[in-house]
């Protein structure tokens, strides 16, 4: 075996290696460097080498790398040994199962154009689908300050010690029940249907996942909010994963689950429907018996071109958290007095895709 590498190992070192190899692990790697065999018949041409007669394994490998001391010019005197250049060939690795998921957009195109989906507005393009949190999981921890718990009057649950005692000292066979603490948040998501929202749409359902799995709610839905041309609204429940429903609500009705539900809105706000009356008044009244968040998913530094450049820039404060809109206490910045709003405004609470800012609002 030593007699082999260090033939090898020769080898190595006349075609221009630049260290000698003397182990098996370095002399793998070195071969991986050079051309084959293979490479080398083509270089040449089929009439150089029969590959059909047989030929010693010494002999072969004279004739495929010949040495230096036998290369002469035409007078017969010994060339001088030349390596050739010292070279990687780049090589490609595909794993099946470490591919990104292929995810649809739908880009705008013109009706006529000829990549068009059934003469409509949009074409489909396939783009590579990586995660697009890289913590997802530190979102539910800043969600922390909003778990609260309160006792649910419709559940009953056995207490078997006092049940036990009530038994052997008042010889009473009757079970006794208390009521169960449970959390007290019900999340709805929402996540916006905007042209504008189609690149986000990875991330949407990322930060769904990583609200509903955080603990802090008692429950959560999810769906997807669609508006028409004629300002018609409509929500697609979405699965588990965060994918639309073929069923929808045609009513128009914002999903709410009960009086103590935060809705959560995932939206870059730069939509028209931002922009409508009537939909910044449905908003109002869902204010008054529920906690409203922007999620925006664009810079901090870009929302004045948005629908919230136009709104007033200040410090809302909850008296606990989890508070209804309608609670809410609106402070200039840096200023301690409130300020002396009327009573239609509209407070939201915006913040961006950075689990400080969601930490900050949970307080």
């Amino acid at each position: 075996m030593t007699a082999a590498l260090l033939e090898l190992a020769r080898e190595f070192r006349d075609k221009g290696a630049p260290e000698l190899a003397l182990s098996l692990p370095d002399a793998l790697w070195l071969a991986q460097l050079f051309p084959s065999a293979q490479a080398d018949e083509r270089k040449r041409g089929p009439d150089d080498i029969d590959a059909t007669k047989e030929i010693h394994p010494k002999k072969r490998r004279e004739e495929e790398f010949p040495s230096p001391e036998k290369e002469t010019n035409f007078t017969g005197q010994a060339l001088p040994a030349t390596p050739p250049p010292f070279r990687i060939e780049p090589f490609e690795v595909d794993i099946p199962h470490l591919r990104p998921e292929r995810l649809p957009i739908g880009m705008l195109v013109p009706k006529d154009h000829p990549h068009a989906i059934r003469r409509g507005r949009g074409a489909e393009l396939a783009i590579p689908a990586p995660p697009s949190l890289h913590r997802p999981q530190d979102f539910g921890r800043r969600l922390k300050p909003l778990r609260n718990f309160r006792r649910n009057p419709r559940k009953h649950l056995l207490d078997v010690e006092r049940t036990v005692e009530r038994i052997c000292d008042e010889r009473i066979w009757e079970l006794v029940t208390s009521h169960p603490y449970d959390r007290c948040l019900h999340l709805t998501w929402i996540m916006d249907a905007g042209h504008g929202m189609t690149i986000w749409q990875q991330m949407g359902r990322e930060l769904y996942l990583a609200f509903r799995d955080s603990g802090v709610f008692r429950d959560a839905q999810a769906y997807e909010w669609q508006v028409d041309e004629g300002w018609q609204q409509s929500f697609v429940p979405l699965d588990a994963s965060g994918r639309p429903n073929k069923s929808r609500d045609p009513s128009g009705r914002w999903p709410l689950s009960g009086r103590d539900s935060l809705l959560i809105l995932f939206s870059d706000c730069s939509a028209g429907r931002w922009y409508q009356p009537d939909i910044l008044r449905q908003l109002y009244e869902l204010g008054e018996q529920a906690q409203l968040l922007v999620v925006n998913p664009l810079p901090e530094r870009m929302w004045g071109r948005t629908a919230l450049g136009q709104a007033e820039e200040v410090d809302l404060r909850a008296p606990v958290p989890g508070a209804p809109a309608r609670l809410l206490q609106a402070c200039r910045l840096g200023d301690r007095p409130h300020v002396g709003s009327p009573a239609t405004s509209l407070k939201l609470a915006a913040v961006a895709t950075d689990p400080d800012h969601l930490l900050g609002w949970s307080r």
